[in-house]
């Protein structure tokens, strides 16, 4: 499904992202092609509903020619997009973690996926008990599902790979199918000592009607990345337009470093064409932080929801430090780097920050490296039939000027309009807003009508206004290219053990 996930959508903001390969079945995988693929709105079905049968593709013809490889599996297209479930999080353990941060996950979670480096040639078949202790690049994942200390070393061996130094191995389930010489059932044991296990992927869930709305730019993710030079924070964020009268309540990103901290803040009314995602005013009740201790994916819920109105501009924006100051890393699109893959930017959408200097992500050191990955969540709120104004609560900026409006209004209504605070916030008689100094105050509009009065009430937070981007610094003596260090592959030892 992810080797044939080139979006068709022309209302999505991923239009044209993803993977059209010819082959999907032939091109193997990642946790991360898995995690694209289903966040961005498809997949994730009940097993019991839709079987995998490894020998029961579709025939499909190409180029005249029939070839099962090529299909879209053993059910309609349209059963791809049945989703039951959501993915929240997905925690990404290096190669290198200790057994007792596998252990714990797996009993807090239920299972894990592991990559490891699979041979028959490795396999005790007596006993379905696999070990190497020579290191070779992962070409498989497993789902390992339990562990056993006390599983004997003498179980292993006498094959290709010989027997581990101690007892301890982990129960995994293979893909395989249930008969043949691959595995018991299903299931066999890998001993703890395994060279090359990694990394480990795995994945928290929640029930998919849990939001209504995506928002995001990509569909696709090859893990490429904008580095901060010589710092352990970096910003990114993205800017959308509301489809419609909604309640934003979480984000989505991915990390490519563990232990870190991430701050994550909404701009209301934004206005990118200033070249910035925060050129606008900051919803101060939902900024929400927390503490990642894995890499991976991670969905990250605001202090408070945050109502949008239809047509009005507004930024995600995600602060991420990492905590053993080391380097930190902004996942961006980049450049396809397989055949096949697409990605779709346009200027204005997504911004990449070092020390409050922002950079449109299409124009990173004079190269493109398309959309920041930064989701967002949101759920419909349903417009009541009765009388009701246009949102309930508003953050403007000083000197600004928002207007708020009434809906399903009686003909014979007479409005009238006011402020709890004039000195923060003053409203005319067409509901126009004007921002007058920071702090906050109550916008009411009283309607009359047949001799009964009724009162609606907007609570509007008027705040300090950004910086003009050409007010920032000059950082003078010093090139873009000393501020920000963007490039594929830098960490390459790292990255392959997301692998």
């Amino acid at each position: 499904f992810a080797m044939k996930g080139l979006t068709q959508n022309t209302a999505g903001g991923a239009y044209g992202d993803g993977m059209d390969s010819d082959y999907p079945y032939d091109e193997g995988g990642s946790w991360c092609d898995v995690v694209s693929t289903v966040t961005r709105g498809s997949g994730l079905a009940n097993d019991a509903d839709y079987p995998f049968d490894p020998e029961d593709y579709t025939d499909i013809t190409v180029n005249g020619v029939p070839h099962c490889e090529t299909g879209n599996g053993n059910f309609p297209e349209s059963a791809r997009y049945v989703s039951e479930m959501f993915i929240r999080d997905t925690a990404v353990f290096a190669e290198d973690t200790d057994v007792d941060t596998i252990k714990n996950f797996i009993y807090d979670h239920g299972a894990i996926t592991m990559g490891i480096y699979f041979s028959l040639n490795l396999l005790n078949k007596d006993n379905w008990a696999y070990y190497t202790g020579i290191k070779h690049i992962p070409n498989h994942d497993v789902l390992c599902v339990g562990w056993d200390d006390n599983y004997s070393r003498c179980n292993f061996g006498p094959v290709l790979g010989g027997k581990p130094r101690s007892d301890g191995a982990w129960l995994c389930r293979n893909s395989y199918g249930t008969g043949g010489d691959w595995n018991d059932d299903g299931y066999f044991w890998v001993s703890y000592q395994t060279a090359s296990l990694g990394p480990w992927s795995g994945y928290t869930v929640m029930p998919a009607g849990e939001f209504d709305n995506t928002y995001q730019y990509n569909s696709y993710n090859n893990l490429d990345y904008v580095v901060a030079n010589d710092s352990n924070t970096i910003d990114f964020g993205n800017v959308y337009t509301a489809k419609g009268h909604e309640e934003l309540k979480a984000v989505s990103f991915f990390t490519l470093q563990e232990n870190c901290t991430c701050t994550v803040r909404v701009y209301s009314d934004v206005d990118a064409s200033k070249g910035s995602p925060v050129m606008g005013a900051i919803v101060d009740s939902a900024t929400a932080t927390c503490d990642l201790p894995t890499a991976g994916y991670h969905t990250v819920f605001l202090e408070n929801p945050v109502e949008l109105s239809a047509g009005e501009n507004w930024s995600a924006i995600v602060t991420l430090t990492a905590n053993d100051e080391s380097y930190v890393a902004a996942n961006v699109e980049g450049q396809p780097q397989y055949d096949g893959v697409s990605y779709t930017s346009k200027t204005g959408q997504s911004f990449v920050g070092i020390d409050n200097v922002w950079y449109d992500s299409t124009d990173v050191i004079g190269d493109n490296m398309n959309n920041v990955v930064l989701k967002a969540f949101t759920c419909d709120i349903a417009d009541s039939e009765d009388t009701s104004i246009s949102v309930s609560t508003k953050a403007i900026v000083t000197g600004q000027n928002a207007t708020l409006s009434l809906s399903n209004l009686p003909a014979d209504a007479v409005v009238t309009w006011g402020s709890s605070d004039e000195s923060v916030a003053t409203v005319d008689d067409n509901g126009s807003v004007t921002a007058v100094s920071e702090g906050e105050a109550v916008i009411t509009a009283t309607v009359t009508t047949g001799g009964r009065t009724k009162t609606y009430s907007c609570t509007v937070s008027v705040v300090a206004p950004q910086p003009d981007p050409d007010e920032h610094p000059a950082n003078e003596g010093m090139s873009i290219w000393e501020r920000i260090l963007a490039f594929f592959r830098r960490l390459i030892e790292f990255i392959k053990n997301l692998f």
